[in-house]
């Protein structure tokens, strides 16, 4: 009898890692869709924005969140050249921004927003490690690093997050997969 039971829970086990496997990989898959639909389709560099100091684009990332605990961060790899310096937080004019011509920080944003100062890289990063989910959860977190990423939207009337939000039912939904017998 003591077999059977042994062999049972060994069984559950394995099932139980077969599901969290299938349920990490389906969610890394739509983590990277949402990452490359943000960028190439809906992302700010679609609409004619052209990055100041490049810390919005290269710090969307999404944190894959097994049982309460983060269990992946996936970064995005539509922009590959790095950011030119870190947030700013004040007047600033950049000779050479990340993108575009010579131009200034528009007053407006330095103003309202203060920043950080520190990489947006760093600051998704540090986000999705504190950020809290259920203990019996799985769940899917997509993020920027910079503090004025709902200014870009509200004020500037820009997409940041807004419309891969919209789609992410859709896109979580196509990427997931079956449990492999």
């Amino acid at each position: 009898m003591r077999d059977n039971a042994k062999t049972l829970e060994n069984g559950f086990a394995k099932m139980r890692r077969m599901i969290e496997d299938t349920l990490y990989n389906s969610l890394f898959n739509a983590a990277v869709a949402l990452l490359k639909e943000v960028g190439q389709r809906h992302g700010l560099h679609s609409q004619g924005w052209q990055g100041f100091t490049g810390n919005t684009q290269l710090s969307y990332m999404c944190g894959i969140y097994m049982n309460g605990r983060l269990a992946g961060i996936v970064n995005q790899q539509n922009w590959h050249k790095p950011p030119i310096r870190s947030k700013i937080s004040g007047p600033t004019f950049l000779k050479r921004p990340y993108e575009g011509e010579a131009r200034g920080l528009p007053r407006p944003h330095w103003d309202v927003i203060p920043t950080d100062e520190d990489y947006g890289v760093n600051t998704s990063a540090n986000f999705l490690r504190g950020y809290k989910t259920p203990k019996n959860s799985v769940c899917l977190v997509m993020t920027t690093g910079t503090e004025y990423s709902l200014y870009i939207e509200q004020v500037q009337h820009l997409d940041v997050l807004t419309e891969s939000f919209m789609k992410a039912p859709a896109i979580i939904e196509r990427n997931w997969k079956k449990i492999d017998e």
